[in-house]
């Protein structure tokens, strides 16, 4: 049982399986379980694979579904390729996996089955939720013992690290995870993230920031499994063209990457570009990236509806989600960059 504060109940064991890597060296085969892979927006996890690949990991991928626009994305196609979708499963895998999982470790899954019912991991939680999760951890737990992998990693701290959790403890796997931005910070992602910490073997933030605020939620024993490591980036792909670029006569080019929701401040970026253009300054000004729909179309309507009170429409560009190599092109061609983000009311921030 976890040594967190508060009622107790059925939990995952922290400890090292026997034949996991020493704490001391590296894994060299492991698997990465997300919601959705390849996902347009999120290439930072598409470096990362690759650089663990070029330092001779082997990877497995394993994820829920494949992200919108793939098969227009010649760099995603080939990911896509490789990813072992968890699902869709047919009722018959389903009851093969659960009577695996219940041979093997009888009490074990019980366990689990109990902890999921005790634990928040997300809202909404109703028994149907909780049945839905903790079949998928059995599923991602099936996989690991086919595949070999004997530690599964989650690039992500919301609901998929709560399921990959369990995942490795049905396995006998080693579990390590990953916090970045709305999954640590909004409201409605952020569960267990002391228990989390507390049964991970490591724990990566991409920031300083995230850093410190994880270290004030974990508990002092597991501050040392706690790793800040930067988003790295392929500067080659990247051009400063703009720096030998002789100045033009048109527009000054803004562009702003990033998605359709609060979080962004995409309002505030319209309202300077009003303020700019009502002082006799020529802008044009683009963003690319889509919205995060179902569940923050409020936001799409509130960006759309902003662009168009400020009389905006032919002024600031909704270029969508797009693939990598046409947003790099979109930086090349740009004279400024501005992300201005906010602090959104459901806590999210990047």
């Amino acid at each position: 049982a976890p040594r967190s504060a508060g009622p107790r109940s059925p939990a995952p064991s922290n400890g090292t399986p026997s034949n996991a890597a020493p704490l001391n060296g590296a894994p060299r085969k492991l698997a990465y379980y997300l919601w959705r892979f390849p996902v347009l927006s999120e290439t930072f996890i598409r470096r990362e694979l690759g650089a663990l690949a070029e330092a001779g990991v082997e990877v497995a991928i394993l994820a829920d579904g494949a992200g919108v626009g793939v098969a227009d994305d010649p760099e995603l196609a080939p990911l896509a390729c490789r990813t072992r979708y968890v699902l869709p499963v047919t009722p018959a895998m389903v009851v093969r996996n659960l009577a695996a999982a219940l041979v093997r470790a009888p009490l074990r899954t019980a366990n689990l089955f109990a902890y999921t019912l005790c634990r928040p991991y997300n809202v909404p939680k109703s028994l149907r939720q909780d049945v839905y999760v903790f079949l998928k951890a059995v599923r991602v737990a099936a996989l690991l013992r086919d595949l070999g992998v004997r530690h599964l990693h989650a690039p992500w701290g919301d609901t998929n690290a709560f399921i990959a959790m369990m995942a490795a403890r049905l396995a006998g796997a080693d579990f390590s995870l990953q916090f970045r931005a709305q999954d640590l910070h909004r409201r409605t992602l952020a569960f267990q993230v002391r228990e989390k910490i507390h049964q991970a073997r490591f724990v990566v933030t991409n920031t300083r920031y995230n850093l410190e605020t994880l270290r004030a939620l974990a508990l002092p024993e597991d501050h040392v499994k706690i790793r800040q490591i930067y988003n790295g980036l392929e500067l080659g792909r990247f051009q400063a063209a703009g720096c030998a670029r002789e100045p033009h006569a048109g527009p000054v080019r803004i562009l702003s990457v990033a998605r359709l929701i609060e979080p962004k401040g995409l309002p505030y970026l319209f309202e300077a570009c009003r303020i700019l253009l009502d002082r006799g300054r020529a802008v044009r000004c683009a963003v690319v990236g889509g919205p995060e729909l179902p569940m923050y179309v409020n936001d799409l309507i509130a960006i759309r509806r902003s662009r168009r009170r400020l009389d905006l429409d032919d002024i600031v560009e909704l270029r969508g989600a797009q693939p990598f190599a046409r947003v790099a092109a979109a930086y090349a061609a740009a004279d400024i960059f501005v992300l201005p983000c906010v602090v959104g009311a459901d806590g999210s921030t990047d």
